[in-house]
């Protein structure tokens, strides 16, 4: 956040966040002190993220951006465990659920939230490994199933310690349908790809984006388009979805009966621009 207020403060209109540790700790306070200072210049206001606020909309493409958790309650209660009072924002097509960013949530939470209009795109939550996924997988399970997301984003660095994504959970996605992208590829996948730094497809780079700076990109950044209503994938999805069957152990494959040798089960169904 400091990044990027230093670098974009003159484009950005708003800054929406959570308080959900408290004003000493060193970590919020950090990312705090700079919205508040730029704030302070008049570069932008601060806003406070919870449920019912509009963060953006265009009439015309009957699209929204808004805020379903934390309430005020909720944040308040779990103050000091930020994955608890993460926020969940959603992007609609009129009553059609798009796209849900429910952060650091667990499972459970993300389910109980979006019941009533299941995301056609979920991202992660927690860099796919929710915390509660170990703890109750029962229940896991069964938010899964609730949840029934067509597509999932997770978004996870190569060389975390926490051993996200947690192959568990892929398979959970995977068999109920679900197309699993990843940013970075994990030891769980190929460990040459680790040891070597060689990327699978760097998706930043052909979509004219900065490459990442440390990790191995897996897909990298991965665009997805709204037209009338619908997500499709850009034109790159169908080559990463071909270079992923080289990898030694692609959890994405792995619950959807792929075998080693078989071309890919996702490029039939990928599109493009």
């Amino acid at each position: 956040m400091p990044a990027i207020v230093a670098n974009h403060q003159s484009s950005i209109g708003a800054v929406w966040m959570l308080q959900d540790r408290p004003i000493k700790d060193p970590t919020f306070a950090k990312v705090f002190r700079s919205v508040d200072e730029a704030e302070a210049r008049g570069c932008f206001r601060v806003r406070r993220l919870e449920d019912g606020q509009e963060i953006w909309r265009d009439d015309q493409l009957k699209l929204r951006l808004h805020v379903l958790y934390p309430t005020f309650t909720s944040n308040v209660r779990h103050m000091g465990y930020p994955n608890q009072t993460s926020g969940l924002i959603v992007l609609d097509y009129g009553d059609k659920r798009l796209c849900a960013w429910p952060g650091d949530l667990p499972l459970a939470t993300v389910a109980d939230q979006l019941r009533a209009s299941r995301p056609e795109l979920l991202h992660g939550p927690h860099h796919g490994g929710p915390e509660d996924f170990k703890t109750d997988k029962g229940r896991s399970r069964q938010a899964v199933k609730d949840l029934s997301p067509r597509m999932s984003f997770i978004s996870v660095g190569t060389t975390n310690t926490y051993c996200h994504p947690k192959p568990g959970y892929l398979a959970l996605l995977a068999a109920s349908g679900c197309r699993v992208v990843c940013s970075e590829v994990t030891n769980a996948c190929d460990r040459w790809h680790l040891k070597n730094s060689v990327p699978v497809f760097d998706g930043s780079a052909a979509l004219g984006l900065r490459s990442s700076r440390s990790g191995s990109p897996c897909r990298g950044a991965w665009r997805v388009i709204v037209k009338d209503g619908a997500l499709t994938p850009d034109r790159f999805t169908d080559e990463h979805a071909k270079r992923i069957t080289k990898l030694k152990r692609p959890q994405c494959l792995k619950a959807v009966g792929w075998r080693t040798g078989e071309p890919s089960p996702w490029v039939e169904d990928a599109s493009a621009d």
